[in-house]
């Protein structure tokens, strides 16, 4: 681990952790699926998270919604019910099938209706502009050939907030997978780790203690958001239930972009940082 000129040494220690945890379950490509007590003992402490009671101790901490989405217009509607309408037919029975679906026309959706909505300055705050290095590392957590390919993780889409005072970071992925609320997978757990330890890299981003990550986790035909960040000597994810995205699929394409489009906020820095 390299040594950054004027970091304090609890962020460095707090830096080596989160780096040797992500090395931990890069090495251990037999566990894909983690329940709560494996997480305990990995010191990750879960909570719950709720995108509807805006403003309550459920919702998120470090993001808030710019805007309240248009709903899907008749032509999104109409790719729902063509493309994914009848998931129990042949070319969306694989869990990756449905999920990769969803991502195609939810992102069509964001870039024709929700962009629309957008003032330039908000289209502005948030950037696709990554490090290839970071797009490649969470790219895929597997391979065709390998055992573990049904369970691999695939990035769509990364984002970081333009604005230096912000060291918030987004990611969309899917899971080719649809196991059960009580447990997280590798995949997710690695992104929130790539990412957060990437932006602790950044020398302008020094003064930040925290560096919170929005991660919409498409998980086969369910999905769900996690917001997470360091806190108390703690990796702490904060998780939605996972949605039935074969229900209601238009009212979660909504949901999700209200929070896709949000603005960073909270506080992420060490107020006792002095150059």
């Amino acid at each position: 681990m390299f040594v950054i000129a004027d970091e304090p040494n609890g962020r460095y220690n707090m830096r080596v952790s989160l780096w040797q945890l992500q090395k931990k379950l890069e090495a251990d490509t037999a566990t894909q699926l983690f329940d709560l007590q494996q997480l305990k003992r990995l010191n990750i402490h879960v909570q719950g998270l709720s995108l509807d009671d805006r403003g309550s101790a459920q919702s998120p901490r470090f993001f808030t919604p710019y805007l309240t989405a248009p709903f899907p217009n008749d032509d999104c509607l109409a790719k729902i019910e063509e493309d994914l309408g009848h998931p129990d037919e042949s070319e969306l029975s694989s869990h990756h099938n449905f999920s990769r679906e969803f991502c195609r026309i939810w992102s069509d959706y964001m870039g024709r209706q929700i962009e629309e909505t957008l003032i330039p300055e908000e289209t502005s705050r948030w950037s696709m502009n990554v490090s290839a290095k970071l797009f490649h590392t969470l790219r895929f957590r597997g391979t065709p050939t390998s055992p573990n390919w049904e369970r691999g993780c695939n990035s769509v889409l990364i984002e970081k907030c333009n604005d230096q005072a912000s060291p918030h970071m987004k990611a969309a992925i899917i899971i080719n997978d649809n196991e059960g609320d009580s447990h997280f997978y590798r995949g997710e757990i690695l992104t929130v780790l790539y990412l957060i330890v990437w932006q602790m890299r950044e020398l302008l981003l020094i003064p930040h203690i925290k560096i919170p990550v929005l991660v919409l986790s498409i998980i086969g035909s369910r999905g769900r958001l996690i917001e997470a960040f360091y806190e108390n000597g703690k990796l702490v994810l904060r998780a939605t239930q996972l949605y039935d995205l074969t229900k209601d699929t238009a009212v979660h394409f909504q949901r999700f972009a209200d929070w896709w489009c949000s603005l960073p906020t909270g506080e992420t820095l060490d107020r006792t940082w002095k150059r």
